[in-house]
């Protein structure tokens, strides 16, 4: 019997039973089945559950659970609903936009179940032309993914990376071949080590390493290389750029997020027992026979739940964790995790002129532009610029302005005689946690250790770096730990 650990327990040394080496014999055995489909079963009475947060992962959890019979309270203590997909107004109230900029890829498979759920699947765009890296002398090197079975579809894209002598782009396959070997077989030892020494360790060069893999962690880790565990970055070559063709495939949606996921799981919530209240603050937690029974509200007083899931980052979880003596070790967990900044720039033209859907800039503070025409999102003639791990997002809107369209001016010399018609600069100081070394050991389950008590989050142990698939999969995953230990209307299945 696989009993999980409580959540205190994170000092691992490699031991049997710990987090990771579990993943690891059980990645070894092969893929899981996948869970069964909720279905009719014995009739109980309807289990209530409060969910805090209506960010990706406390959206998907509720999604799932209203769906399995549950009622369900979501509480979001800001006015607008949707944590990093939320939209925000523009060009005056004429249009909204995303809060920041998300690529997806094939490999988001918690993603797009949730998507099917949804109905809103269609709504995502496959791009298919080439992706240009574009270097200081203005020339464009182009990544696509190849016709081959995998693994070797991602050679011909590693090929075209002229801006790499021929050595290093051969060299490229050395750490991509041995993440998912290391990945696997030794993950402790592999999180415990910085990225760019492992990188290092498998040849790869300054010039690889500065003009390919910083490129590729700060777009998917949020956090610099000399930062960042190994073990993430070679999930992400192992589970995604590495893994089969479908899985390596870039999406862009056709609208914005909120169109995308958030109206639409807000609307399934409703239509199936739930409610969502916003501006609602959560102040402290309820207790019953020393397992959760509800929360306790600024607004609307106390909520009585069966089940509580804390979908939550760690520093908002932080000062709900304080309220009682009981929750100090779920406190002291979140003290590990430290976020990461990302700064977005919309920049409207009076003319079109970037015509790939996205490319990305190489040495520059910009480090990837995104087309609104050229994904179907329309917006006028405007792009996306994102800057990860934005260690000087605090620089004034007037320096980020200059450097970043001096950059573009020349990076890309079709953009110099358009002109910026409006512009509008989003930071984002806590966007992702920091995907440090070492950290993987400290991620906790979404069991607490406290009965029906459960946490949510992309920083929990999912396995993923911060992104919106590992917010997404948590949120599978509170759901079906909740279901386990409070069985609802249909008993005996799982979600």
């Amino acid at each position: 019997m696989d009993v999980v650990p409580a959540i205190g327990s994170t000092r691992l040394h490699g031991v049997s039973g710990s987090n990771l080496d579990r993943q690891a014999r059980k990645d070894r055995r092969g893929p899981e089945a996948p869970p069964p489909s909720f279905r009719a079963g014995e009739q109980l009475a309807v289990k209530h559950i409060a969910i805090v947060g209506a960010g990706l992962a406390g959206l998907t959890a509720s999604v799932l659970l209203t769906e399995a019979g549950y009622e369900v309270t979501l509480l979001e203590r800001h006015k607008t609903p949707g944590g990093r997909i939320r939209r925000v107004s523009a060009m005056n109230g004429e249009t909204f936009i995303d809060w920041g900029q998300h690529l997806m890829l094939g490999a988001y498979h918690h993603t797009l179940k949730l998507l099917d759920r949804l109905g809103t699947r269609n709504q995502l765009l496959p791009v298919t032309e080439a992706t240009p890296f574009v270097t200081q002398d203005g020339k464009r090197r182009p990544y696509r993914i190849g016709r081959l079975p995998a693994p070797l579809h991602a050679l011909p894209g590693l090929f075209h990376l002229s801006q790499l002598s021929v050595k290093d782009r051969l060299n490229l396959g050395r750490p991509m071949l041995a993440a998912k070997i290391q990945s696997r077989l030794r993950p402790v030892k592999l999180d415990r080590t910085t990225a760019l020494d492992w990188l290092r360790r498998h040849h790869q060069t300054p010039a690889a390493i500065r003009d390919f893999w910083e490129p590729l962690a700060l777009a998917t880790l949020n956090t610099p290389l000399a930062e960042a565990s190994a073990l993430l970055l070679a999930v992400v070559l192992s589970k995604g750029f590495f893994a089969r063709r479908t899985d390596a495939q870039p999406l862009l949606p056709t609208g914005t997020l909120h169109d995308l996921l958030l109206q639409p799981a807000l609307d399934r919530i409703r239509r199936k027992n739930g409610r969502m209240l916003a501006n609602c603050r959560v102040t402290g937690l309820e207790f019953r026979d020393g397992g959760a029974a509800g929360v306790q509200t600024a607004e609307a007083g106390t909520i009585r739940a069966d089940a509580v899931i804390l979908a939550l980052p760690p520093w908002a979880l932080e000062p709900v964790l304080k309220t009682s003596p009981a929750l100090s070790k779920l406190g002291r967990i979140t003290t590990d995790f430290e976020p990461s900044p990302i700064v977005s720039l919309e920049l409207w033209y009076d003319r079109p002129w970037l015509r790939y859907p996205y490319a990305g800039l190489l040495g520059t503070k910009a480090q990837w532009i995104f087309n609104h025409q050229a994904n179907g999102s329309g917006g006028g003639y405007r792009v996306s610029v994102v800057i990860s791990a934005a260690d000087d997002i605090e620089l004034p809107r007037e320096a980020f302005l200059e450097t970043v369209i001096g950059e573009i001016r020349r990076y890309f010399p079709e953009a110099r005689g358009a002109k910026v018609a409006r512009h509008m600069l989003i930071r984002d100081f806590r966007a992702t946690f920091r995907a440090r070394a070492g950290l993987a050991e400290k991620r906790p389950r979404p069991e607490t250790g406290i009965p029906n008590l459960f946490l949510a989050g992309d920083w929990i142990d999912t396995g993923l770096p911060g992104t919106m698939e590992s917010a997404v999969k948590s949120g599978f995953m509170a759901a079906e730990a909740v279901t386990k230990e409070n069985p609802g209307m249909f008993h005996g299945r799982s979600l």
